[in-house]
């Protein structure tokens, strides 16, 4: 039975072999095939490049070499007619760029001078600066605050008729009183509020 089993992890291993040797044989058989595709599209290239030289030198253009394109010969100029020189150029053009004129001279009359206009860029992001003045007005009377525990006489206008045996802070009773004399204030401070009116509410025990 081992030598059975050992026969037959052979023969698949074998079998695996050929089966791999097939597919590398196949890819160099398309690889070979490409290389004589390309090599075949070379050939052609350098022949019409071949004919194409030979059409230039009918032409009688000479052909591109292989360090670039050659330098163009400048053609003649026509020639002039006879007994007259031929005309030059003016003003004779140079290399560099020709500089703009620096001064100019005065025509008739005076000439006024160049009228330059600024015109302010907004610059995002920039701190701006306003002016403004504070308005003084007719002044207004200051009136104090009056604190908690602060006494002043009264009179009472509406009235509350509270249970005196309930203490609770729901369904309250409006109240109203009428200051009649200066208040005294905690801070040893009067002031008159007679007329003024107080609202109040009250529940519980009164």
């Amino acid at each position: 039975k081992v030598e059975q089993h050992a026969t037959t992890e052979m023969q698949a291993t074998a079998a695996d072999l050929n089966k791999r040797f097939d597919s590398l044989q196949g890819e160099v058989d398309l690889l070979s095939k490409a290389r004589t595709a390309d090599q075949i599209r070379i050939d052609k290239l350098s022949s019409d490049n071949e004919a194409m030289q030979n059409q230039l030198k009918a032409l009688g253009v000479k052909p591109a070499v292989s360090g670039g394109e050659p330098a163009p010969t400048p053609p003649s100029p026509p020639p002039g007619p006879e007994g007259e020189p031929q005309p030059a150029s003016y003003p004779p053009q140079t290399g560099a760029a020709v500089p703009p004129p620096t001064a100019f001279y005065p025509g008739n009359g005076m000439t006024p001078p160049p009228q330059v206009s600024y015109q302010s860029v907004p610059v995002p992001n920039q701190i701006q600066r306003k002016t403004f003045s504070y308005d003084k007005g007719k002044k207004t009377k200051s009136l104090p605050y009056i604190p908690s525990g602060s006494f002043a006489k009264s009179m009472l206008i509406e009235g509350a008729d509270a249970n005196a045996s309930v203490t609770g802070n729901e369904s309250t009773v409006p109240m109203q009183l009428r200051i009649t004399g200066r208040v005294e204030m905690p801070n040893s401070k009067t002031y008159d509020l007679t007329g003024c009116f107080v609202g109040l509410e009250a529940w519980g025990d009164v």
